[in-house]
């Protein structure tokens, strides 16, 4: 005959399902809004670094509060690796959270002409970048080049922005190059 369960045996059960559901929701949230928050840019208020921050630090405790029975005792490793994994999972939600607050709210249509030239930060996913000066946004906007169809390499020019604006941030709608030279071809 089977013998029940204790109380206890089923708090470390169901923290051990919650802890794997704490890490998948987001995830499973973030793919399924990640196309609402492409060609969105958090703009510089004062607010957005406190909502990244405020989410890195609930979901380092969250996570470090549900693997407490994962642990074994006098263990710091542990409890470092589920703050830290936890505290990424916090920064992305964090970010995609803003995203979706800057697509939510961005509603004043605007459209001008920059001059843009090549972009100072290079990535993985992206080899060259432009930037130019956005007047929504307050400060300057970091383009991939392949977003604009612009060849590979270091280029210049005036692009044509149509893009929604609200109060924290902006959501470019469109990018339209009127005039490029690649770097060296005075062309």
């Amino acid at each position: 005959m089977a013998t029940r369960q204790t109380p206890k045996k089923d708090i470390k059960r169901w923290r051990a399902l919650a802890f794997p559901a704490m890490v998948l929701m987001p995830m499973l949230v973030g793919l399924v809004t990640l196309p609402l928050t492409w060609h969105c840019t958090v703009g510089d208020w004062p607010g957005a670094s406190r909502v990244r921050i405020a989410s890195i630090i609930a979901f380092a405790l969250l996570g470090v509060h549900f693997s407490r029975d994962l642990r074994t005792k006098r263990s710091i490793t542990d409890l470092l690796i589920a703050a830290f994994m936890s505290g990424v999972l916090g920064m992305i939600s964090g970010q995609l959270s803003l995203l979706l607050l800057v697509r939510a709210t961005s509603h004043s249509p605007q459209s001008f002409d920059a001059a843009f030239v090549p972009g100072a930060h290079q990535t993985k996913g992206c080899g060259y970048r432009s930037t130019f000066a956005d007047p929504g946004l307050g400060s300057s906007a970091l383009v991939c080049n392949r977003d604009l169809d612009l060849p590979d390499g270091a280029v210049s020019g005036v692009v044509r922005v149509n893009e929604l604006v609200g109060p924290y941030g902006v959501r470019h709608l469109d990018m339209t190059v009127i005039e490029s030279t690649v770097a060296g071809s005075g062309k």
